[in-house]
């Protein structure tokens, strides 16, 4: 194609025919149209204490604004280029950063823009785009025929014009002149242009040591349709068989025809215009690397090398974005089915059960065959976009107000994606989980993971609803079967391999009691392997927090950990209850976070795990394990800060059953302060970090959430307000405070710890004493909370007395000695009544356990019998808190024990049983638990002292 203007480009006044070398050159009025200032942009804030950043939305996420009217410039479009472009180009969105880019770009050289395949409407669009925001428009374009876009005189002044030079010597002659033009990579036209093919990179090469100004070349790509509607899918049997794609092309790479469609089909929705990272042509050279000898040896020149290495990082850059937003190649699920089944261990496993059991080798392959087609996900476009009307009808609609939304974590995730795929491991809270995070990446143009989901949800319809938006389905135990084994990690390989993100609950099952679990390594261990030994390409773990302002599953919890038998449950119950599909909107806010993404390669490596190594089971153990808590803890630590969280934890805090409102409201300052001494994250507009102030309205709106889980009820009016939380609803605050605690639980231990002191000595203390006892109070809680995951007590210690000493809780006296700031008593008893319920627990729980000194006893009994008794024990007043008498509590001491040497469990032909450990059986161990925890609490009393003081 000639360099003769293009549909965009303003007219200029210089001769007909080409431009010369000497004409307008970059920057000025001719070379670009009219700046149209573009939206401002605002940088991400720091995270620490502030509240801006997440952002409240709709689960559709902000509205993108679209590419702005081209106005006066219009009217270098001929009429049919008019009124396409004002049909269909509005509609595309363009992002303010992607504009950034072409301009960061053309201040540092000539801009040459690279595309993937040879479309003329994704080259009109940008030159329409290029004009509508003032950047350098493209005079030139291989393989384009624009005949019928332009006015009449042009029209003319091209067919009749006497210039019929080559596509290549024009563009190098613009190139050579700093003009910008648009190279397309490949066609999949059935005889491409004439003009399309020719060394135009070659060129470049050449070019770029004559030059002065660098050549930056701005990989460009255009997806039409966005989010649900735009998720790759796998090639059609059929239409392959009767050659449909081969005479319209598929949907990545549509021939003219399906183009067209595409563009009338998306023409009233948002389509999305991807700017990739450019590419700097004289660094590419310099750092190529590329061989004369060897590329002479191949029988090319070093620039048709450089061309060729040049020609791959283009369109590895413009497939990376679009395989991060729409998926990457994907191939049919017969296709992955048959490549598992081949795959050496696979063969190798099912040989061996064959000789192990008996049965033939092809009944052993059928029922492999079976197991591999009730695992495997069949996502597809459709299946997606079903998924998500359902949802948003059920429940997005309906039951909540909104999401909040880390905007700046959905970035970076585009960024990093880019390197290959994303492991999501989101904490898990609720079944509406597992619909959560997939809708919200795909409404934010990323493209939704393949989730980890329980064999026990594979029913239909909603199995068939999960699997086609992306969910495999597997057995929560393997056992011995050495199949099923090499069957899952063969098909989460052909996942990874194909590019594919997976969606992974670590937990294992949801949290019951709002704290984080400690991870389950099985699923994790199996992409680690992978990962690790090269079978698999690199890797992003991402830490995931997803909260809600009100539970929906709360009240059967509640029964739970009050000790009532579990009850199953499901998602379709779940989307079946009535209280759910109220058009209400009560149950506030769903909260989502991203922690900073982690090479899974580089992690485990420094870790010393080498997945060659047969001889090493124990250091691969470690690091499999260390990615998963520094994960879970990462979740932890960007868990958002709610309403409902504070006002929960500071109804509990006091540990009576009611609270004035007055102090209820100082202690929600106290526990905002230290959250976000510790850098919590809080929802929009509940903390003013400049001020170090909840606002009463937020308040206000965490009470009323409370209030509609029945968590605690009113008495009185005005200043003599009350608010009452009694037994069941204790539990259900309890699960709230939780999502507080893994920000503040480094504070709220040492707080009990000075507290302790306090009351048995004269301050001051030395830091050593105050150090010792935080020692044992972070071991006695330690398998209850999931934080700080790899970092040394030292160094925690350290962090706590900094954060204590900014909130001005503590003072220094001389060098090594601590005290309770003046004033501070009542804050510092705020901290530390967050952990008095896991303390009371253990003292509970080693209390009761002297019935062992009589014999062992199923471990089922004893924790019932332990849970019974301390109900017991707080109707006649000898426990202070309802909230201690929890089954997870009582479980997770008894594990403690277990770890410490105090208990030990034995396992028996029908069950496991607990005995005292060797050493212990007199129970004098247990006794001094119970006297070093009981020195920790407060008298039993001490309410009514502490409420007359107030």
């Amino acid at each position: 194609m000639s360099e003769e203007r293009l549909p965009g480009t303003p007219e200029a006044p210089r001769p007909a025919g080409p431009p010369r070398a000497d004409d307008t050159l970059p920057g000025t009025p001719h070379d670009t149209a009219p700046p149209s200032a573009p939206p401002e942009t605002s940088s991400a804030p720091p995270r620490g204490g502030d509240d801006t950043v997440s952002v409240r939305a709709s689960i559709e996420g902000p509205e993108p604004e679209t590419t702005p009217q081209l106005g006066a410039a219009m009217h270098q479009w001929g009429w049919l280029g008019r009124v396409f472009a004002r049909l269909f180009f509005s509609k595309i969105y363009f992002p303010t950063e992607a504009v950034d880019k072409i301009r960061d770009a053309h201040e540092r050289g000539t801009v040459v823009y690279v595309l993937r395949v040879r479309h003329t409407l994704e080259f009109l669009y940008f030159n329409y785009a290029f004009a509508a925001y003032g950047l350098p428009l493209a005079r030139f374009a291989n393989g384009v025929r624009y005949l019928f876009w332009l006015p009449l005189k042009l029209l003319l002044r091209r067919i009749f014009g006497r210039d019929k030079r080559e596509g290549i010597d024009t563009f190098r002659r613009l190139t050579r002149a700093g003009r910008s033009s648009v190279l397309f990579l490949k066609s999949n036209d059935l005889i491409p242009p004439s003009d399309f093919k020719g060394p135009y990179l070659e060129t470049l090469i050449e070019l770029d040591r004559q030059v002065d100004r660098p050549i930056m070349l701005v990989p460009l790509t255009l997806l039409w349709g966005r989010g649900r509607e735009m998720v790759r899918k796998a090639p059609s049997r059929l239409k392959s068989i009767w050659g449909l794609d081969r005479l319209i092309g598929d949907r990545d790479e549509p021939r003219m025809l399906r183009r067209v469609w595409q563009v009338l089909r998306h023409a009233r929705r948002q389509s999305l215009a991807v700017v990739c990272d450019p590419v700097d042509l004289t660094e590419f050279i310099a750092d190529a690397g590329v061989d004369r000898d060897s590329a002479n040896a191949r029988g090319e020149s070093t620039e048709a090398a450089l061309a060729d290495s040049l020609r791959a990082e283009l369109a590895e850059r413009i497939e990376s974005e679009r395989r991060v937003r729409i998926g990457p190649q994907r191939a049919h699920y017969i296709q992955i089915r048959r490549r598992v089944l081949e795959r050496a261990e696979v063969v190798e496993a099912m040989r061996e059960q064959a000789d192990a059991t008996g049965a033939s080798l092809s009944s052993i392959r059928r029922k492999a065959r079976r197991e591999l087609k009730r695992m495997e996900a069949r996502m597809s476009p459709r299946g997606v976009l079903r998924g998500s009307r359902l949802c948003r009808w059920l429940l997005w609609k309906r039951a909540f107000e909104g999401f909040e939304v880390d905007e700046a974590g959905i970035a970076k995730l585009q960024e990093v994606g880019k390197a290959g795929p994303l492991i999501y491991l989101p904490s898990h809270r609720s079944h509406i989980d597992y619909l959560v995070l997939g809708d919200l990446l795909t409404a934010r143009d990323l493209v939704p993971p393949h989730v980890a989901a329980g064999a026990n949800l594979s029913f239909w319809p909603l199995g068939w609803i999960f699997r086609t938006a992306g969910a495999f389905f597997i057995r929560r135990r393997i056992g011995g079967d050495h199949v099923y084994s090499a069957l899952l990690k063969g098909y989460l390989r052909e996942l990874l391999i194909e590019g594919h993100s997976l969606e992974i609950f670590i937990e294992g099952g949801r949290t019951r009691t709002g704290r984080l679990l400690a991870p389950k390594l099985g699923l994790l261990s199996v992409v680690a392997d992978l990962v690790a030994s090269g079978d698999a390409p690199q890797v992003h773990v991402v830490p995931v927090s997803i909260g809600y302002e009100r539970l929906v599953e709360l009240p059967s919890l509640t029964r739970e950990l009050a000790g009532a038998k579990k009850r199953p449950e499901s998602v379709g119950a779940l989307l079946g209850a009535r209280r759910v599909l109220k058009k209400d909107q009560a149950y506030g806010y769903i909260n989502v976070q991203f922690g900073e993404p982690i090479d899974a390669r580089t992690f485990l490596a420094r870790r010393d795990y080498d997945a060659d190594a047969d001889d090493a089971p124990d250091a691969r153990h470690r690091a499999i394990r260390s990615l998963g808590y520094h994960t879970v803890a990462a979740a932890g630590a960007v868990t958002t800060v709610t309403p409902s969280s504070l006002c929960a934890a500071a109804m509990l805090s006091p540990g009576t059953l009611g609270v004035r409102r007055r102090l209820l409201l100082e202690a929600v300052q106290t526990l905002a302060r230290a959250a976000a001494v510790t850098g919590a994250r809080f929802s929009p507009g509940l903390y003013d970090a400049e001020r170090g102030t909840v606002s009463e309205e937020a308040v206000e709106r965490g009470l009323t959430m409370l209030g509609r889980d029945s968590a605690l009820r009113l008495l009185g009016s005005g200043d003599d307000r009350v608010y009452v939380a009694e037994e069941h609803e204790r539990i259900r605050l309890t699960y709230y405070t939780n999502q507080l605690l893994p920000h503040v639980v480094g504070p709220a231990l040492a707080a009990i710890v000075l507290r302790t002191l306090a009351e048995a000595n004269d301050p001051p203390f030395s830091l050593s004493t105050v150090r010792a006892a935080t020692a044992f109070a972070t071991s006695l809680v330690r398998l209850q909370f999931v934080h700080h995951a790899g970092r040394r007590f030292e160094d925690l210690a350290a962090e706590v007395q900094k954060q204590l000493l900014e909130l001005r809780l503590i003072e220094l006296s001389g060098e090594d000695n601590i005290r309770i700031a003046r004033g501070q008593a009542r804050a510092i008893d705020t901290l530390a009544g967050l952990v008095e319920s896991s303390v009371e627990s253990h003292q509970g729980t080693a209390r009761a356990l002297h019935m062992l000194v009589s014999g062992p006893m199923s471990r089922d009994r004893v924790e019932q019998e332990v849970l019974d008794q301390l109900h017991r024990w707080f109707l006649i007043g000898e426990l202070r808190r309802f909230e201690s008498c929890q089954q997870p509590l009582v479980q997770s001491a008894i594990d403690w024990l277990c770890e410490e040497g105090i208990l030990a469990q034995v396992q028996r032909e029908s069950d496991v049983a607990l005995a005292l450990a060797r050493g212990h059986e007199d129970g004098r161990a247990l006794e001094v638990l119970v006297h070093r925890t009981e020195q920790m609490l407060p008298s039993i009393g001490d309410d009514e002292a502490d409420e007359q003081a107030a």
